[in-house]
């Protein structure tokens, strides 16, 4: 997964395995659209996976 944080358009782009998925924002700071990218990736079932068993984030 990777968040791409555009400074001039306050916007975030998350790449995962080929899909482009765009977050309008706007965000004002980079950590802010990195952390709704997060939250975008847990939505869509995009969470890290070991031994095939989600991990659960809520801790």
């Amino acid at each position: 997964m990777q968040i791409i944080f555009d400074v001039v358009g306050k916007r975030a782009m998350i790449i995962f395995r080929g899909s482009l998925i765009d977050l309008p924002g706007p965000f004002s700071t980079q950590s802010e659209a990195v952390f709704a990218g997060e939250q975008k990736c847990r939505e869509l079932g995009w969470m890290a996976r070991a031994n095939n068993n989600k991990i659960d984030v809520q801790k």
